[in-house]
């Protein structure tokens, strides 16, 4: 039904196109779920990789000041809640939202998805890889690299993380808006009354998080420079790529 009514859709302009386009693949991508065996080994695997990532850049989340953003990040891109709700949500308003809503905002959520959409993909990819590769539950960094290598996504890979600093761009930008702030703020319960509280929810926390933190651009350009290195690395051989 959802399917049916974003592709029966007009999108007037590019953003409002590219916003459709992505919609349409997201709900096909969740049509064809993994099976419970990669189900299972995929939630380790976002498990892992938040723990990897706080390890990894352990100095940023220790700092006050960036924790919050941190955390979004984590929990809404690599968390291994169900967050088919929110998702539901914004198929659900999808008519209403490329109408009313401009250009920079069509693109922001454009932009989200994208990265959600291509984060999965590239996840089922791991977990299919570490399955294969090991047969085993267990998950650590010599079996995670060769999964890595072995799935062989480094355009894609490269992609996510233009994606993920973008994503903290345009969140720090919309948590700057007073209007748009002051818009959210007010329509909690509408949204609630509305069955939008999922999508809701999830915009908020994103801009509250980016609100309450200061130099997010280089936040955003420390972790961008220590994953592409350890990209390289993984993919050049190096015995110890999260190392820096």
């Amino acid at each position: 039904m959802y399917r049916d009514r974003i592709a029966s859709t007009p999108a007037k302009g590019a953003e409002a196109q590219r916003l459709k386009n992505l919609m349409l693949d997201y709900h096909d991508y969740q049509q064809s779920p993994l099976n419970p065996e990669l189900s299972k080994l995929k939630i380790d695997l976002a498990n892992w990789q938040s723990a990897r990532l706080k390890t990894t850049h352990s100095d940023l989340y220790s700092n006050l000041n960036f924790k919050d953003g941190i955390d979004f990040l984590l929990q809404e891109l690599y968390g291994v809640e169900d967050f088919s709700a929110r998702d539901r949500d914004l198929e659900r308003i999808f008519p209403k939202l490329i109408k009313l809503l401009p250009s920079s905002l069509l693109g922001t959520v454009s932009n989200l998805v994208e990265l959600n959409l291509l984060t999965q993909r590239l996840d089922d990819a791991l977990a299919e890889n570490l399955f294969n590769d090991s047969k085993q539950s267990d998950i650590n960094e010599q079996s995670y690299v060769k999964a890595y290598q072995s799935a062989s996504r480094r355009e894609d890979r490269l992609r996510q993380l233009v994606l993920v600093e973008r994503a903290g761009e345009l969140l720090d930008r919309h948590a700057r808006n007073p209007v748009l702030r002051f818009t959210l703020s007010v329509s909690e319960k509408p949204a609630k009354k509305s069955g939008l509280h999922s999508l809701h929810g999830f915009l908020m926390r994103g801009l509250d998080a980016f609100y309450r933190m200061s130099d997010v651009d280089l936040l955003m350009q420390t972790l961008i420079e220590r994953e592409s290195r350890i990209l390289s690395r993984i993919y050049n051989g190096d015995p110890q790529p999260f190392k820096l």
